[in-house]
């Protein structure tokens, strides 16, 4: 049995309680034997349950594998990955940063702005890069946690420009709307 958790709506749930009645038909009381059909039954799973489930050994702990599993599926529900979509939302203005279809009358580059509402855009694209390792992170790991730090670098090879993503208190007009300038090309302090 497999967790394939795009194929299910409510898909801890529903898991859960069809592995418990898989076991339960087959009459499956080993907690050992639970724990390896649990771990095996998706990638990410296995190293996490392995070092988590250490401590379950009797049958009567194993309303504990699962709900270990449920806590463990949590985890990763919380985890930015490789194809994820995300908001970028400065805590200070309550703003998000999206890139928007209006142009700098000048240079004619499009602008970054900020939000009051999360644009949906699938033609935006940012690369992040991990500060820790300064790799980008699709190459480097394929998760984020929720106390990493993230730079956000625009590049352009062709015209041989780099910007940083950083809020400050800059802002321009264009026709009525006032808009905050996000991008800049000041070196970033290590704060």
């Amino acid at each position: 049995m497999k967790y394939i958790p795009e194929l299910e709506e409510n898909f801890t749930a529903n898991f859960l309680a069809k592995f418990r009645t898989l076991c339960y038909d087959a009459e499956l009381n080993d907690p050992d034997e639970i724990k390896k059909l649990l771990f095996n039954s998706n990638k990410f799973f296995k190293d996490e349950f392995v070092r988590r489930s250490d401590m379950i050994n009797s049958i009567d702990q194993i309303d504990e594998n699962f709900q270990l599993f449920h806590e463990i599926v949590l985890d990763m529900s919380n985890i930015i990955g490789y194809g994820s979509f995300i908001a970028l939302k400065n805590v200070s203005t309550g703003r998000y940063l999206s890139s928007c279809k209006i142009n700098y009358t000048g240079s004619q580059k499009q602008v970054n702005c900020s939000e009051k509402e999360v644009p949906y855009n699938i033609e935006s694209k940012f690369k992040l890069m991990h500060k820790e390792t300064n790799t980008k992170l699709y190459v480097s790991t394929h998760w984020t946690r929720a106390s990493d730090i993230i730079n956000l670098k625009a590049h352009n090879t062709f015209h041989n420009y780099n910007r940083f993503v950083r809020s400050h208190d800059f802002t321009f007009t264009i026709g009525d709307e006032t808009f905050y300038e996000v991008g800049h090309d000041d070196r970033m302090s290590d704060k």
